[in-house]
């Protein structure tokens, strides 16, 4: 039936169209077909929104129509295993929708610019926020997890800029003629770095000698002082934040450790808040700091450990080492080493390449210090000969070939000296034992190589590829020569000092005599090479050693012996 127009009243059509239009009944799920079809919906809400279930359910019904209690959410949770960091007073504390955008590009190269001297940008440092925030924020992590999230995203920033500012290495004219012969190094006495003044330190406790290791760790701190208040040098950034961790962690000996990274901590929220090295300060300190300040005050106060530790604590004993109440947090400070390590790696890999020299070397600590297991120690020897080849193809002619061995050498030369403080204070006996076992391989399979290619090329090739065949030549030796040179570092470590001059006197020795004990021929890779060699010597107090390569050095440039065999 059908009412007049001006009554005021619907038809029966009018009232199914407000039926319709009434809200339906909320959708109950009663089985897990129910909850996978908003299972998107509920994942994008609670999980990448970060929103607390309380806000998820609300939402849940009044647009989408579904209604569950809150128990009914959380045993799906369990069945679906996602977890989430809330603490209790303070939900939703981490909310990545918000800051990945105001973080997004943060760690540009906009913000490393090369070629700043970090000393003129002091003042500014600390004047201004340094954003260190990471792209992709860390939503389920607790807090020592997420403080390591943090110090690795301002970890990776100073890598990054270091990375970018250093010079590449290649076979330009830039190089001078002072810097192919190092003979600073037997004029001036280096320096310790921080890692070897702090294993120095270490020893002396051990062995009793508390006023001296409170001395030479007295010396580390200053040493801190003068890297962080000018251009902060490759060393510092790894001894600070990287080496003197590993090496507590390695020995098995935190204690100086704590006090280490009390001062650092200290120092850097002074005098740099906002410095990116001030957070992974922050983040060690709370890693190995102990609970007893009072404790902790003196031996900060006095550069000494307490005679009980220093007799009861044995190498490798990591848990004894720290204070009871922190020894849950150990792990955490070894997932952190594990991580900068591979940082340091990945960040020279993709600024510099996987064939950069400075990449390699990195590659040649971790796999000879930390893990010689790693896949990527295949692949060395054969990233390094593409390294080397590369440096020397620029110049055909005799003389060109000459310099740029020259160059070569030279940075090459460089790196040794730089990785005797970078890695050798690392080893325990026991490990530095394994790494020697190593590298003796490695120096017998490239010498038997390279007898076997020499064998195997007829007389007519090998003047048909002279320039192959004379970098292959070369590339054996500078691997034999940083091997040996290695093992007489890792043999001096653990007090045997003449094994150490045995492998530098080897290390001097050209492949077709090192098996024969020859005296071999003095070209310009032996005099290069000499001079490192006599200042590791001079340095040992084994100045007989070092008076007869000397000699025969002057004689060799007298009689001008400087072309290649």
């Amino acid at each position: 039936m059908q009412l007049n127009k001006g009554s005021g009243q619907r038809t029966n059509g009018q009232n199914d169209v407000v039926c319709k239009q009434l809200p339906k009944r909320p959708i109950v799920p009663t089985n897990p077909r129910d909850w996978e079809s908003k299972k998107h919906i509920i994942r994008e809400l609670y999980m990448n929104q970060n929103k607390i279930l309380n806000e998820v359910i609300d939402i849940m019904i009044s647009k989408h129509n579904f209604k569950a209690t809150a128990r009914m959410y959380k045993g799906q949770f369990a069945k679906w295993k996602w977890t989430k960091y809330n603490k209790p007073g303070r939900h939703g504390s981490i909310r990545p929708t918000r800051l990945v955008a105001a973080t997004k590009g943060g760690l540009t190269a906009q913000s490393f610019r090369p070629g700043h001297v970090w000393q003129e940008e002091a003042v500014e440092r600390q004047q201004s926020t340094f954003s260190v925030r990471p792209n992709h924020l860390v939503r389920y992590f607790n807090d020592e997890e997420r403080q390591v999230e943090a110090a690795l995203c301002a970890y990776g920033a100073m890598i990054s800029r270091w990375s970018e500012r250093e010079k590449p290495w290649r076979t330009a004219s830039e190089s001078c003629e002072s810097s192919l012969f190092p003979s600073e190094l037997l004029e001036v006495q280096q320096e310790r770095s921080i890692l070897e003044q702090v294993r120095f330190a270490q020893d002396c406790f051990l062995n009793g000698r508390s006023e001296q290791g409170g001395d030479t760790l007295r010396c580390a701190f200053l040493s801190i002082e003068r890297a962080l208040s000018g251009e902060l040098c490759i060393d510092a950034l790894w001894d600070c934040c990287l080496a003197v961790p590993q090496l507590a962690i390695t020995t098995g000996w935190t204690d100086v450790l704590s006090i280490f990274t009390r001062y650092l901590h200290q120092y850097t929220s002074i005098k740099l808040p906002h410095h990116p090295i001030a957070l992974v300060a922050t983040l060690l300190h709370h890693l190995c700091r102990n609970d007893d300040d009072e404790d902790d005050d003196y031996q900060y106060q006095h550069h000494q450990i307490p005679t009980s530790t220093a007799s009861t604590t044995q190498p490798g004993d990591n848990e004894r080492c720290l204070p009871r109440s922190r020894r849950v947090l150990v792990p955490v400070l070894e997932a952190f080493l594990v991580r900068a390590w591979r940082l340091w790696i990945d960040t020279s890999t993709r600024v510099r390449g996987r064939h950069d020299e400075v990449t390699i070397h990195l590659k040649r600590g971790y796999v000879t210090a930390v893990d010689p297991s790693d896949p990527m120690a295949a692949d060395i020897l054969r990233d390094f000969g593409r390294a080397v080849r590369a440096s020397l193809e620029p110049e055909c002619s005799v003389g060109g070939m000459i310099m740029a061995t020259a160059v070569t050498t030279a940075r090459a030369l460089e790196l040794e000296r730089l990785l005797a403080h970078m890695y050798l204070p690392l080893f325990t006996p026991e490990r530095s034992r394994a790494a020697e076992a190593v590298l003796a391989a490695v120096v017998a399979r490239v010498i038997e190589e390279g007898a076997v290619r020499r064998r195997r090329q007829p007389l007519q090739q090998q003047q048909q590829q002279q320039q192959q065949q004379w970098e292959e030549e070369y590339l054996d030796r500078y691997l034999v020569f940083s091997a040996r040179n290695f093992m007489a570092g890792l043999a001096e470590g653990r007090g045997d000092a003449e094994r150490a001059a045995e492998y530098r006197r080897l290390s001097l020795l050209p492949l077709s005599s090192s098996s024969e004990g020859g005296a071999g021929g003095r070209d310009l890779f032996w005099v290069q090479t000499s001079y490192l060699v006599e200042s590791r010597l001079r340095a040992s107090g084994m100045h007989v050693e070092a008076d007869t390569i000397r000699e025969e050095r002057v004689e060799a440039e007298r009689e001008g012996l400087l072309l290649l065999s």
